[in-house]
């Protein structure tokens, strides 16, 4: 989930998606430098480990510590938006998260427990 109001400055300069699903493809940075997200299961995020752990403590509309996400459905830990949908239909600043390994590091940094924490992973390649 996109976390608009983190602290973290973009370090891209464009992101690429897959049109069929939204997926990200690949960030490339301010530098030229070209990097992809790693850990989605099946091109989702692996809520079953994580428990949404960004949706369930960060808002859409608002500030970080100020969670949960407004679409967040608690039962089933998904987006309301994604369960209607599909990815499609998510904000694009959700789609586009993480914009970078900073991104992942302060959510996991703020509020992981265990093994409730991101376990996406942006790399180099």
């Amino acid at each position: 989930m996109a976390i608009s109001s983190m602290e973290s400055t973009a370090t891209y300069s464009f992101i690429k998606f897959r049109t069929e699903d939204w997926r990200q493809e690949e960030l490339i940075g301010r530098d030229g430098k070209r990097y992809r997200v790693e850990g989605y299961v099946d091109g989702k995020c692996p809520v079953d480990k994580c428990g949404g752990l960004c949706c369930e403590k960060v808002p859409l509309l608002g500030q970080m510590d100020q969670g949960p996400c407004e679409f967040w459905n608690e039962g089933t830990k998904l987006c309301h938006l994604h369960e209607r949908g599909g990815i499609g239909v998510k904000p694009l600043s959700c789609v586009s998260w993480p914009r970078s390994q900073l991104d992942i590091d302060t959510v996991n940094e703020r509020y992981a427990v265990g093994e409730k924490k991101c376990y996406l992973k942006v790399v180099e390649i």
